[in-house]
């Protein structure tokens, strides 16, 4: 018997377009994934963590004058003078070098032998226009003095005279408050204390002698000693937004001459718009008085701060209180007190003011309505330095713009025509002061707390940052200077944004040797800007989705094309094998299920034998 021989790839099928491209999309697909892998994971590598959004404690601001005790002005004053002698050199030789000057030549002036008798002071100088203006404004009060300040002292035998004129001691009533831990000295605490032992309450004895010396509507204190002594004794009304409220516990009760120990009093600033009628102020004026009072009210009470420095949490922050009184003026104080969670041990950040203190016994909460953002405070708003020290302290509208944004509601009329270059322009930007615009822009890499002075929207703080006004270039001169009260969540670095929000005023910023224009925008929180929100991105969606359709059922075609193929492959080739064995007789086989029947090809006849 022959022996057989199986060779089934001795014969291979034709190969088909879709067997090739089942083989083929498989292998490009996998390329193309594991190539993306490398990728990521290459720049991950190269690359550092993601731009946070945050702030650094040197980028805090102030929008007032920092007030710093004469310690601090004088660390502050070599400080730079020492850096300044460091950056400079000096031509002149050293005193030790200097030659000497011939006998003969006269002396130069300061070179000669001081005289014993000192020279003549020089003529006083006459009183400027801010003098001639106090002067006339203390014309204007007729009610008197309702206490004498002179007739309070017989029990204070350690008492000095009140240095509290502004700008000139600013820094000594600061080191005075810092060296007695944000009290008063000594001696002017007692003297505090007698005032408002002696002040009647509403409904005693001698209240409507007290009353009827009140300068009701005349409330002004002078820069000029002069006028802050005319001033003292006299009694005063305020009534405006009770911005911070706290209780002074002290660390020892103070008996005073009459019996009565002290353990306790209440302090509170309250913040109000006034007339301006001093030299060089508003038409309308943000004023701060800083109120104490033996006693507090029990409506009050739930207003107290239990804490140790202002949060943007508070509940004088969050809801307006208002209140009223009518005091006696002391002197001019300064009320300073830490904002968290900004103020370190290291570093202090205060909200500050240099105000007048009022003694006061009839503290009450009122019922009135908000200040508002009017016309009149919109007109008086000017374009100024962006440089200057005192950036918005005594700029009403601008705190009366951010008392509108706090309360989280946009009822102004949004002019969608309006861009940087409309507002940027001296002529046409005050026009469009108080008004709604529309921003797009990208943020930029970080934001800066800046915090506030006592003020009528009592917000302690507000964030500062710069949006570009361009969505992809950074860099662009045109940007806007936003400060906004609530930080969006899930915010990074130059990340796109998309808000509404108010228009103030221009900043000026010296930056190359040129000046850049800088809208300065109030805003409740900044948006960020999705792209998916736009109504053409489910077509992008769709055709995706049908690509991958597409793909992955042209790839199960394929397979499946394939495996017929196969199985086409190995039915004919079962069968030619089956031919081959019944020819040769060695197997009795089954017919195949499937297979076709086998035509039996007729014998061959021998061939004729040959002649």
């Amino acid at each position: 018997m022959q022996k057989l021989k199986f060779d089934f790839y001795a014969k291979r099928p034709p190969q088909t377009q879709a067997q090739f491209m089942a083989r083929l999309v498989p292998l490009i697909m996998g390329a193309l994934a594991l190539s993306g892998l490398v990728i990521i994971l290459g720049s991950y590598a190269r690359t550092d963590r993601k731009a946070e959004w945050s702030w650094e404690p040197r980028d805090v601001r102030k929008n007032f004058m920092p007030i710093y005790t004469v310690e601090e002005n004088d660390r502050r004053f070599h400080d730079a003078m020492k850096q300044y002698r460091d950056a400079v050199q000096f031509a002149d030789d050293a005193p030790s070098n200097k030659p000497r000057r011939a006998a003969n030549v006269p002396a130069l002036p300061g070179e000669g032998t001081p005289t014993e008798t000192p020279p003549a002071p020089p003529p006083a100088l006459p009183p400027d226009e801010r003098e001639q203006r106090e002067i006339q404004l203390l014309e204007e009060l007729r009610r008197g003095v309702y206490l004498k300040i002179e007739d309070e002292l017989a029990t204070i035998p350690t008492f000095e005279p009140f240095r509290d004129w502004r700008p000139t001691f600013r820094s000594h009533v600061m080191s005075e408050r810092s060296a007695n831990r944000g009290r008063q000295a000594p001696p002017y605490e007692q003297l505090a204390f007698q005032i408002m032992r002696k002040l009647p309450a509403p409904g005693a004895a001698h209240r409507k002698e007290f009353e009827d010396t009140v300068e009701r509507g005349r409330f002004y204190f002078g820069y000029g000693q002069g006028a802050v002594e005319a001033y003292r004794g006299r009694a005063f009304e305020a009534e405006g937004r009770l911005f911070d409220f706290y209780e002074v516990k002290l660390d020892r009760p103070l008996v005073l001459a009459d019996g009565t120990a002290v353990e306790r009093y209440y302090e509170g600033v309250i913040v109000f718009l006034r007339e301006g009628r001093g030299q060089g102020e508003f038409p309308i004026v943000q004023q701060q008085v800083l109120v104490q009072s033996l006693v507090c009210p029990e409506a009050l009470r739930p207003w107290l701060n239990e804490g140790t420095a202002l949060t943007h949490e508070d509940k004088l922050a969050k809801q307006a209180v208002f209140v009223r009184c009518s005091g006696v003026f002391l002197r001019n104080f300064v009320y300073s007190r830490p904002v968290a969670p900004f103020s370190t041990p290291e570093k202090a950040v205060e909200s500050q003011a240099f105000v007048p203190l009022l003694l006061t016994a009839d503290l009450e909460q009122v019922q009135r309505e908000g200040y508002q953002l009017t016309n009149e405070l919109l007109q008086q708003v000017r374009d100024s330095l962006r440089d200057d020290i005192e950036f918005l302290q005594d700029e009403a509208a601008y705190y009366a713009m951010l008392a509108r944004a706090a309360d989280g509601t946009q009822d102004f009329n949004v002019i969608e025509e309006v861009g940087y270059f409309d507002l940027a322009n001296r002529e046409t930007g005050p026009r469009y002061r108080g008004q709604g615009i529309q921003v797009y822009g990208m943020i930029g890499d970080n934001y800066a707390p800046v915090i506030l002075p006592p003020n009528i929207s009592g917000l302690r703080r507000v964030f500062r940052c710069y949006v570009a006004g361009s969505m992809t270039d950074l860099a662009t001169p045109n940007r806007w200077l936003v400060d906004m009260i609530e930080l969006p969540p899930g915010l990074e670095a130059r990340a796109p944004v998309k808000f509404k929000a108010r228009y103030y005023r221009n900043i000026f910023e010296a930056e190359n040797n040129t000046a850049q224009i800088r809208p300065l925008l109030v805003v409740h929180k900044v948006e960020r800007y999705y792209r998916s929100d736009d109504s053409q991105d489910w077509i992008f969606a769709l055709v995706l989705m049908a690509g991958g359709f597409f793909m992955f059922g042209a790839l199960a075609w394929f397979l499946y094309s394939d495996g017929r193929a196969r199985a086409r492959f190995e039915q004919d080739n079962l069968a030619r094998i089956r031919e081959r064995v019944q020819k040769t007789g060695g197997l009795k086989l089954k017919p195949l299920p499937d297979a076709k029947p086998i035509q039996e090809s007729p014998p061959k006849s021998p061939p004729p034998p040959s002649a």
